[in-house]
């Protein structure tokens, strides 16, 4: 971006900072320490006062910042994580923040002080980035989470519109929080509104956003997965039983009577 006549580049390093470099000779013109990493690439907009940077942290903070001096305007802090990149909208003049956290929660802030408009409740953790679709029709903000869903909510009072399935996961490691993962992509073809998400199961999904021709999957529980386990854990016990006596007697058989 260009502010105050000259070329920035604003990043976030798993070193805890974020540095506004100069885009021309690649020199640190000024970094924010944080408490935690910065994961996610910061949002970039022209407040009334100014230009500013937006900021998420894996420490679950909010910031904007300066983007000529990274002097601090103003903070919002989640319950957990912070992993996708805030996404800003600018509206006749206001300027709002979209930010989803591991707290479960889509934050929707002032961005011009930081203070909370709204936020939308998810079953999982949300890691996405959200993507705004602000004309054509239903304004909304779609954001994906570890619930395995797309959610769809609406761009003023944070109300679901909709929630579609992606599917699971091939498999599942502890730690899957440390990576950046892929945000859902809406785009207008054609007068049409659509969404474009990618799953862990290995499919693409494109569904149609208009209210008339939604076609999102069936929601789908895990309940089959925890009943699972019960089937899986039973053929093991009975296996440890089984072996455990095998092993008492043949040792009541060499122990020698006193």
């Amino acid at each position: 971006v260009r502010t105050a006549g000259h070329g920035q580049l604003f990043l976030g390093s798993a070193n805890g900072n974020v540095y506004a470099l100069d885009a021309t000779t690649g020199a640190v013109e000024w970094k924010k320490t944080e408490l935690d990493a910065v994961r996610s690439p910061p949002a970039f907009f022209v407040s009334s006062s100014g230009p500013l940077v937006v900021t998420g942290s894996k420490y679950g903070m909010v910031r904007g910042l300066d983007a000529a001096t990274g002097a601090e305007r103003w903070n919002y802090k989640t319950g957990d994580r912070i992993t996708g990149s805030p996404a800003v909208l600018t509206e006749r003049g206001r300027a709002r923040a979209f930010v989803g956290s591991y707290d479960r929660f889509l934050y929707a802030l002032d961005a011009s002080d930081g203070s909370l408009l709204w936020r939308f409740a998810a079953r999982g953790g949300l890691y996405s980035s959200p993507a705004l679709v602000a004309s054509g029709g239903e304004a909304m903000a779609l954001v994906l989470g570890w619930d395995h869903m797309l959610h769809a909510v609406a761009l003023k009072t944070g109300e679901p519109l909709f929630s579609a399935f992606t599917g699971r996961p091939l498999w599942n490691v502890a730690g899957m929080d440390d990576s950046n993962w892929s945000s859902p992509v809406a785009g207008r073809i054609s007068d049409r509104w659509m969404v474009f998400v990618g799953s862990y199961d290995g499919t693409l999904h494109a569904l149609p956003l208009g209210e008339g021709e939604r076609a999102a999957p069936d929601l789908r529980s895990n309940r089959w997965f925890w009943l699972s386990f019960p089937l899986v854990l039973i053929p093991f016990l009975a296996l440890a039983v089984g072996l455990t006596g095998r092993e008492r007697r043949r040792q009541r058989q060499v122990t020698p009577a006193r």
